[in-house]
């Protein structure tokens, strides 16, 4: 009887210790597939793309883009272009990195075509125009050399008394050309042929001794995000006095990222080209209203503005508007917006109005369905 106890108790022993071997090979094989699974799952990192190096020396302060062609070598360039309604022919007016626009006498605007270096300018730029005040102030805040032919009598005046940097096209600084293709085009008038050449410029930026290093102050900071504040503003009219010449059209290519500049109005306009058929594109318009008076009464009735109180402005930029202050001082003025921050715009060309206070309701934003056959 005690035999066949043991035996049982044996038999009950051994099916134990076999059970417990099962079921550890059996969790071995478990996390072996596991194992296997999770090493088989997993993806491999895609290589991350190497970072652009940009080259310092190669940035345009007044695009906010690395465009030059080599390091800046002089101080930036604003040349007197005529825009009256005469005009039609404007070799080079597309090259300019930045445009400033208001009006001088009698209704009629003037262009300063802007360059952040005297290499820049085209192979003919003009036709150029005498200088006038408002151009003298905002070349006096931004440091620049302002090349003009001649001048009004306080327009002269005030490049003297004040120490603007200046080439005067119609003395010896610079050497110039009278076109005949320009004479031709602007109604055969003399004094709408005369252009400046990019080895002249050169040549007179090295006489006055203004090929020195230089650091330009932008009145803006230039946005790293996209802007999303602001209403929509994919066509821009703007009239900024009484007469037609000063009026034009805004239209945004939101593939580009750019406005493309006609003269007109929404419903009659063409676009603004160079002698050459090229556009006028920028990536922002910006305005300062100001207090307009009359500086000067004699053959013509000269304008100027008071910038020095600061005042309004309007800011276009990647298919919006924005709206702001502006402050302005001898060495530079600041876009600020309601916070009071510097203002940040796209990189690119601006296009710059000076403009009546009297004229901020000429300034519309249009629907983005424009008439095509206005063009």
């Amino acid at each position: 009887m005690k035999r066949i106890f043991c035996l049982i108790i044996s038999i009950i022993m051994l099916l134990t210790i076999f059970s417990g071997c099962g079921e550890e090979a059996t969790s071995s094989i478990v996390e072996a597939t596991d194992s296997s699974s999770s090493t088989v799952s997993s993806t491999p990192e895609e290589p991350k793309e190497p970072e652009v190096q940009l080259d310092p020396t190669l940035y345009n302060p007044i695009t906010g883009e690395y465009d030059l062609a080599a390091p800046l070598s002089t101080y930036p360039v604003g040349v007197m272009i005529c825009n009256d309604a005469y005009t039609k022919s404007q070799p080079g007016i597309h090259t300019a990195d930045m445009y400033v626009e208001t009006e001088t006498e009698g209704g009629i605007s003037r262009i300063m075509a802007v360059y952040a270096d005297a290499t820049r300018t085209p192979s003919l730029l003009g036709p150029v125009r005498s200088g006038r005040t408002p151009f003298i102030q905002i070349s006096r805040a931004l440091g620049m050399v302002y090349i003009h032919a001649g001048g009004s009598p306080k327009a002269l005046k005030m490049v003297q008394e004040k120490g603007v940097h200046n080439i005067n096209a119609l003395g010896s600084g610079i050497a110039t050309v009278r076109d005949a293709e320009m004479k031709r085009s602007n109604a055969n008038k003399f004094d709408h042929c005369l252009g400046v050449e990019n080895k002249g410029v050169v040549k007179a930026m090295e006489k006055g001794k203004f090929n020195e290093s230089y650091e330009y102050n932008s009145p803006w900071d230039y946005a790293k995000q996209p802007i999303t504040a602001g209403e929509e503003a994919v066509n821009i009219e703007i009239k900024m006095s009484a007469q037609k010449t000063g009026n034009s059209f805004f239209a945004y290519d939101a593939e580009k990222g750019i406005y493309l500049k006609d003269r007109g109005t929404a419903s009659s306009h063409k676009p603004h080209t160079s002698t050459s058929g090229e556009q006028i594109t920028v990536s922002n318009i910006v305005i300062l209203f100001a207090d307009k008076f009359v500086e000067q009464r004699e053959y013509y009735t000269r304008i100027n503005f008071d910038l020095a109180e600061g005042g309004e402005t309007y800011v276009f930029s990647q298919g919006k508007k924005l709206a702001g202050k502006y402050n302005y001082t001898k060495d530079g003025f600041t876009l600020l917006d309601a916070d009071g921050n510097k203002m940040s715009l796209s990189t690119g060309k601006t296009y710059l109005y000076i403009m009546s206070n009297k004229y901020k309701n000429q300034v519309t934003v249009i629907s983005d369905t424009v008439d095509e056959e206005a063009k």
